[in-house]
Formats: C-alpha cells, sequence, structure tokens
C-alpha cells in the first residue's frame, strides 16, 4: 500500500531538484518538452510545470501555481509554456498525460 497522501509525489517529498529527478530516471527520452499539471480537488489549489531536455541536460524550465483552478487549466497551461520553448519550425517530440 501506497503510504503518500494522495498530491503527493516522491520527488516532492524528498525535495529534489530537476537535475535530481533526471539523474535518477535512466531509460526513456533524452530529449523533448515534457509537460504536467494537477489540482488537489477539482476546484481547488493547483500547480504546473514544463521543461525543455536536451541530450539529458535542461534547457528550459518553469512552472506556476494558482490558488484556485482546475486540472485542466494547469495541463493546458504547462502545454502552452511548453509550446513556447519550441523554435517555429523546429520538430520536437512533446511528452504530456
Amino acid at each position: 500500500m501506497n503510504s503518500r497522501r494522495r498530491g503527493q509525489s516522491a520527488t516532492r517529498a524528498q525535495n529534489l531538484t530537476t537535475a535530481e529527478v533526471i539523474a535518477r530516471f535512466t531509460e526513456g527520452p533524452t530529449s523533448g518538452v515534457f509537460t504536467d499539471g494537477s489540482c488537489s480537488g477539482n476546484p481547488g489549489p493547483g500547480g504546473w510545470g514544463a521543461v525543455r531536455v536536451q541530450d539529458g541536460e535542461v534547457a528550459h524550465e518553469r512552472h506556476g501555481f494558482e490558488p484556485d483552478t482546475t486540472n485542466n487549466r494547469m495541463e493546458l497551461q504547462a502545454m502552452i509554456t511548453g509550446l513556447g520553448f519550441i523554435e517555429p519550425g523546429e520538430a520536437v517530440d512533446v511528452y504530456t498525460d
């Protein structure tokens, strides 16, 4: 059984940096734009994040918080921000849920 509270990730509970999180994952893509957003309750307080990784190195990252939002708004904000990391005409894979 998972003892973490809903909405508490293992990496957040350990207070890891972005670089430390990336270092823990050795399989999967090493380049692309990765986005995610969520909220606790729906509506409720929420957050979003987007990161661009190139050859295993963080090139860009942004995140944000809203005190009263929905999970859809946070997912979309993450995607909008992540797409802003891509230059016009550039081909980049985007990973989201």
